[in-house]
């Protein structure tokens, strides 16, 4: 549901002088259930105002400022009360709105400031400052002035905003006003920033200063969402539960549990698609494999999408957790093996909520699910694979008297005693509560492109090739990339690959990627790099960087500041190949079909290249998944036909029609315009459908089309 102006329920504002420690932010009628309340407060208490329970705070000022929000209020209430640390009088102004579109899990999108200014002059302007590029095509902006004049007046917003609240002059008669601006955005991600004008009725500038926060809708399209996806295409389970240079397979704050190659391993008899995939076999002991993190430092909810097959089992099974980085389990995936039915539940003890259909062993389906933790109910939302194309919602499981706490990661397998055979593929994972469902994936390997000319930047004596796991030859392009492309990764006295051998922070070896063409229905979802390490011999430790160039620009997905010894192994282990992985968002945060092609990636920028430090496999993990179709335009006279837009969902941008002609003796014309540029039109004859790629791969382009019988 898109935040709009529609999307404010009520609002209201005031003004109070206390000296009693608290005061009342109240609402003219009672909130809706579910709705999301804001209130910003500016204040004399520069050492604190504290908001009643319920409230999160979403950013304070040192100089006065202070902004909460309650998600999921309750229905009926009218009346907050805060408390000011200081007991003396106190001045407040504030602002509070109801608003019915406010995504109710993470809602915050950024914020910016405070930016300040002493003496600010009759006629001076004071920017909000501005903040990082956000990640939601749907939002509302929020900007926030306060000065210590009560007669102090704002105007002039730049970029957008509309003014929605200012505090009447005189109204705190010795002390502090606050002023709100807003914008709503759709069909566009971007950063935020407004720029206001002051005026003041009396001589002197007062002290101000200004902030401003972001919040995302219900349901946003969000850009590149995805911050894990695991295809297992590498084909190995060498080295999963290794640490690497900066990020392992496994995540950087994460082990697997159980006998490598025995309790979990890596196998093309693994897999739903091509390739290979992950199995976790226990044999009455507890083994898993934690997939990645959702964030660094953990969210309040996440969605994760994945195929599971049970393979066999005793009892009900646990499949697979979710949970904090101290292993808290706070979301359990099972399976009946006798009733042969998946379930989940919230925590370790809250009801198994099971499918309504049954899922025989063997039997690979697609899951999705989302985790909320925000509140005293923990929430785990699923829908299941029924049967082709289709996918079924099922009933929420809960577990009350719970405390808000972050959530972490997700672990194929369970830390629990028991005996269960199980094989997963496409894993994708998102910290983007509104996300959820993330709906079918397929996580394609791409390898350093067979028909690709390798570079080097910089002085190419800084490299070599390596065959021999470690006799060295100058550098060579074609010896490079045939000693980089092989599936899985080499890991012996035959070892090839490529190395830095000198110090050269500024100097990189290029390998231009394969590709993968998307259907017309398909749009690319997220890529991450993987490259297998491999340390020449001598003491000490290097370090070895990797960046990733998508035609437009450079993203830095490692960089060089861990030191370690990826070592020159002959044998696969629990920790060799050593990893380097990276999700790689590109230029504009959205994948379009010429920057995958364009896909090239960068080895080397070491300060440390002793020993020598390099990679034999370098790979790209692809994500792919289905358009939306969004029924876009219908004619009725004089024939019947339609034009069905697929629309990529983080970006909503039209990469492709189907045009269906219902009249059996007439034909019609598709016309379309796509990103400025006027397409001749496509005749689909009697009776017929047409496919029609369009050039529209940006956010919120979508073309305008017409559709003409003929």
């Amino acid at each position: 549901m898109p935040v709009t102006i529609d999307s404010t329920v009520q609002s209201n504002s005031g003004h109070s002088v206390t000296s009693a420690g608290t005061f009342d932010v109240t609402l003219p009628a009672g909130t809706t259930d579910g709705n999301t309340v804001l209130v910003f407060v500016a204040s004399t208490s520069a050492t604190g105002v504290t908001a009643p329970a319920g409230f999160t705070t979403d950013k304070t000022m040192s100089v006065g400022g202070f902004f909460f929000r309650k998600s999921e209020v309750p229905a009926g209430e009218t009346t907050w009360t805060f408390t000011v640390s200081s007991g003396t009088t106190r001045l407040h102004s504030w602002y509070v709105e109801e608003n019915s579109d406010i995504d109710p899990v993470e809602p915050l999108e950024g914020s910016a400031g405070p930016n300040t200014a002493a003496g600010t002059i009759n006629g001076g302007t004071l920017t909000t400052s501005t903040t990082t590029q956000g990640a939601a095509a749907n939002t509302v902006a929020y900007g926030i002035w306060i000065s210590n004049r009560s007669d102090a007046t704002w105007s002039n917003y730049t970029n957008g905003f509309e003014e929605v609240f200012d505090t009447p002059s005189g109204a705190n008669p010795a002390d502090y006003q606050i002023t709100v601006a807003r914008k709503f955005t759709d069909a566009s991600i971007q950063t935020y920033e407004s720029t206001a004008t002051l005026a003041t009725a009396q001589g002197g500038g007062p002290v101000t200063f200004a902030a401003i926060l972001v919040y995302r809708a219900k349901d946003a399209a969000i850009a590149n969402p995805l911050v894990g996806i695991f295809g297992f295409d590498w084909g190995t389970h060498g080295g999963i539960t290794a640490g690497g240079s900066a990020n392992s397979l496994v995540g950087a704050q994460n082990a697997a549990v159980g006998t490598w190659g025995i309790d979990y391993s890596i196998g093309s008899s693994f897999a739903r698609t091509t390739g290979y995939g992950l199995e976790i076999n226990q044999t009455g002991t507890a083994a898993y494999v934690p997939l990645g993190t959702l964030k660094p430092t953990g969210t309040k909810g996440g969605c994760f999408g994945y195929d599971v097959c049970v393979v066999s089992g005793t009892g009900v099974v646990v499949v697979a957790e979710g949970g904090s980085a101290t292993g808290t389990v706070y979301s359990q995936l099972v399976y009946d093996t006798s009733a042969t039915k998946f379930g989940v539940r919230a925590g370790t003890t809250g009801t198994i909520q099971y499918a309504a259909t049954t899922t025989a062993l063997n039997t690979f389906v697609w899951l999705d699910y989302s985790v909320k933790t925000t509140s005293s109910i923990f929430e785990v939302r699923w829908r299941l694979e029924t049967g082709t194309n289709t996918y079924t919602d099922q009933t929420t499981a809960t577990l009350t008297g719970q405390t808000t706490n972050t959530f972490y990661n997700l672990r194929a397998g369970a830390n629990v005693a028991q005996t269960m055979k199980a094989h997963f593929d496409n894993v994708v994972m998102s910290p983007y509560y509104a996300a959820y469902p993330l709906g079918p994936h397929v996580v394609k390997l791409l390898k350093v492109d067979p028909a690709g000319t390798p570079s080097v930047s910089g002085t190419s004596t800084n490299f070599s090739v390596f065959t021999a796991n470690g006799t060295l030859a100058a550098w060579d392009a074609t010896n490079a990339r045939n000693a980089v492309d092989e599936v899985p990764p080499t890991v012996s006295a035959s070892a090839d690959g490529v190395v830095q051998t000198a110090v050269a922070t500024a100097d990189y070896m290029e390998f231009p990627m394969e590709t993968y063409t998307c259907a017309v229905d398909e749009i690319i979802a997220a890529v991450r790099a993987l490259a297998a390490e491999w340390g020449g011999t001598g003491s000490g430790t290097g370090t070895l960087g990797m960046r990733g160039y998508d035609g437009t620009a450079e993203a830095v997905l490692i960089g060089t500041i861990s030191s370690h010894d990826a070592g020159s192994p002959t044998v696969l282990s629990t920790v060799d190949p050593m990893w380097m992985t990276a999700m790689w968002t590109p230029s504009g945060a959205v994948w379009t079909q010429a920057k995958l092609d364009a896909a090239a990636v960068r080895i080397g920028f070491s300060n440390d290249a002793t020993p020598d430090m390099g990679v034999h496999a370098i790979y790209l993990e692809v994500a792919i998944r289905k358009a939306k179709t969004v029924r876009q335009f219908t004619l009725e006279n004089p024939i019947s036909a339609t034009a069905d837009s697929r629309v990529n969902p983080y970006s909503s941008a039209s990469v492709s029609y189907l045009i269906t002609n219902n009249d059996a003796t007439r034909s019609v014309n598709f016309n379309y315009t796509g990103t400025g540029t006027p397409s001749s039109p496509v005749t689909v004859g009697p009776s017929t459908s047409q496919e029609v790629t369009v050039t529209a791969d940006v956010f919120g382009d979508i073309p305008d089309v017409s559709l003409v019988a003929i």
